[in-house]
């Protein structure tokens, strides 16, 4: 398949995307233009990275989605006379998952490591915020991975029209491993996904055993007055929950109990809540849900009949603020592409 036959692909496949990419500006207006983006719209950028990537597709499709979150993402700084795209780079991620899977069954012969792909589309701008952070961030990360951040942080700062001094590459990967330690006793399982992923259905499929406790926001929502969930949700005090949420962890782990996490933990922040304080005999373990989001769209649907939807623009906002977990927070990572 050669760059030319996976445009063509992608046109024919996702032409409302494509037209998206293709009214999303990087400019504010004709007398305000992006410095590091004079050629114009993101599809316009977008083949511009695309021509500047490594051959192979997995770097080919990196770069063919790495923006395309970018029209969701859009909003006009009037102050600043800018635009400003703030969490492009996780909803790309999330987008490209359904366009992942109609790859794979355009394609069968050609099989994809989504894990890599997906955390190279939700990092690529990582190197130019934090390459002092980086390397620790990406400690025990298959080098398959980390050469497809790379190049796609390459082609992204190559394809483009720019006058910004500081527009360049600035990160050069150092492959770091993390020195493995001695087995904990308890483990602590902290669950990653935006509602309707799959998370309660993992639960249930687990089956803990006794000394397991399940800590999740939506059962202590539960208890709370209210006629419908989505009331509970949205009058609820979130610091009366937090401190009961605080207060349970406490009592589980006085307890030696094993620990799962059933919240939605889409940030470092969040994750940070559940495990920062955890005892040293606790190994921690991320499992991440990553259904397409047209599944999690068909989801929330079914479950709006129970009186438990979640509005379009509370999604947006879990995506934007999403990232991916790393061995830096974490001992064991399980990636669930359903």
């Amino acid at each position: 398949m050669t760059k030319s036959d996976l445009v063509k692909w992608f046109m024919t496949s996702f032409p409302n995307l494509v037209k998206d990419m293709q009214r999303a500006d990087h400019n504010f207006d004709k007398d305000n233009l992006n410095p590091y983006h004079l050629e114009g719209d993101v599809f316009c950028h977008t083949m511009m990275v695309l021509n500047q990537a490594e051959s192979g597709y997995h770097n080919e499709l990196a770069a063919l989605l790495h923006d395309i979150g970018k029209p969701m993402c859009r909003e006009k700084v009037l102050d600043k006379k800018r635009v400003s795209f703030i969490g492009h780079e996780p909803m790309s991620a999330f987008m490209a998952l359904d366009v992942m899977s109609v790859f794979e069954e355009d394609f069968p012969d050609k099989k994809l490591d989504k894990e890599s792909l997906f955390k190279a589309i939700a990092m690529h701008t990582e190197p130019f915020k934090i390459p002092d952070k980086l390397d620790d961030r990406l400690v025990n990360q298959s080098k398959f991975m980390i050469n497809l951040l790379e190049d796609t942080n390459n082609a992204d700062a190559a394809g483009r029209f720019h006058i910004a001094e500081d527009s360049g590459r600035s990160w050069i990967p150092k492959y770091k491993t993390k020195e493995k330690e001695a087995p904990k006793k308890k483990t602590a399982t902290v669950l990653i996904g935006l509602p309707c992923s799959g998370k309660t259905t993992y639960i249930k499929s687990q089956r803990p055993v006794e000394d397991t406790s399940i800590i999740s926001r939506d059962d202590i929502l539960s208890k709370f007055p209210g006629a419908s969930y989505d009331e509970k949700w949205k009058n609820v005090d979130q610091k009366e929950v937090d401190n009961i949420f605080n207060e349970w962890k406490k009592r589980c782990i006085d307890s030696g109990d094993d620990l799962i996490f059933d919240l939605t933990h889409m940030s470092r922040k969040s994750r940070r809540k559940s495990i920062g304080n955890l005892p040293k005999e606790y190994a921690k373990k991320a499992v991440v849900f990553l259904p397409t989001l047209t599944e999690i769209i068909r989801r929330n649907e079914e479950r709006s009949k129970e009186g438990k939807s979640i509005p379009q623009e509370v999604f947006m906002q879990m995506i934007k603020a999403f990232y991916p977990p790393m061995y830096d927070e974490f001992d064991e990572i399980e990636w669930r592409f359903e």
